[in-house]
Formats: C-alpha cells, structure tokens, sequence
C-alpha cells in the first residue's frame, strides 16, 4: 500500500476493512459474470427452441404437401367424371400457374 495523503500510519482496522471491501467487489464482480452467463444461456435456450419449431413447421409442410396435391389431383379426377369441360376450364389454368415459393414463417409464442 502507498502512503496516505495525510501521512498518517495505517491501522489494522485500515487494512481489514479495505480487505473486506475488496472481498465484497469480488463477490459482486462474480455475481454480475454469472447473471451475464445465465443471460447468455437461457438466450441460446431460445435459439434452439426457435430453431426446433422452424424444423418442426418443415418437417409438418413436408407431409402436408404431398397429401394436398393427392387430395386436389383426386378431386380434379372426380369432377372430370362429372363436367370435363368445366373441369379442364378451372383446373388447367391452376395447374399452369408456378409454384408459389414458401416463405419461411414465424410460430407466435
């Protein structure tokens, strides 16, 4: 320790109580280095349950897709039965139409 400014000497009360303090910023220091690490892991925590619902929402339009295209080209084959002219006036101009493509969506929470 340097000297003081009035020069007065330092006591042992001095010294066990700047010893106190500084165990006292340590604690708090270590305390703030923990909050910042839980932050960071209840933030990661969120990334991947996004992530598992972004996977989960593929994997669920991956199944659904197959089924409606089955469904619609099932219920085109049944009006052909019925209607072929109005059946072929609706559906062809459907089917030219491109692909709309996907967009990633968000899940509400």
């Amino acid at each position: 320790m340097g000297a003081r400014a009035s020069e007065a000497p330092y006591f042992s009360e001095d010294v066990a109580l700047l010893m106190s303090l500084a165990d006292v910023f340590s604690h708090v220091l270590e305390n703030l280095h923990l909050q910042e690490r839980k932050l960071e892991q209840e933030h990661r925590a969120q990334e991947l349950s996004l992530h598992a619902s972004r996977s989960e929402l593929k994997a669920l339009r991956a199944q659904i897709n197959p089924h409606f295209l089955f469904n619609a080209l099932n219920s085109i084959a049944g009006l052909i039965h019925r209607d072929p002219a109005v059946t072929v006036s609706v559906a062809l101009p459907l089917l030219r139409q491109e692909p709309r493509a996907q967009q990633p969506q968000e899940i509400a929470r």
